[in-house]
């Protein structure tokens, strides 16, 4: 999982006019930690920052977030956005992995 998430180029996918790139990214979670005796229900939340570089950041529209088809257990994603229009927050689903970044 951490593998696939430090490359962001395979899970998200800026419109092509923007010229985004990936920046850094950051994970943290308590299943990227060595596991623990009691682990617990198996499951947790992952924290993701990602940082992308968009060369041209007025003509980015929206960004396909392809994490569903990476992870297909994946039920839900709280999103936030910080970019030049503004912040915006979303949840996407399998069903609806487009984020709109117009505004």
């Amino acid at each position: 999982m951490a593998a696939a998430l430090g490359k962001p180029a395979r899970p998200f996918r800026g419109h092509a006019g923007g010229g985004l790139r990936p920046g850094f990214v950051k994970l943290e979670s308590p299943v990227l930690a060595p596991p623990k005796k009691d682990a617990g229900d198996g499951h947790a939340d992952l924290d993701g920052e990602f940082v992308f570089r968009c060369a041209h950041p007025e003509a980015l529209r929206d960004m396909e977030v392809r994490m569903f088809a990476v992870f297909p257990h994946l039920q839900r994603l709280d999103v936030q956005v910080v970019g030049p229009r503004g912040q915006t927050a979303a949840s996407l689903t399998a069903k609806q992995p487009r984020l709109s970044l117009s505004r």
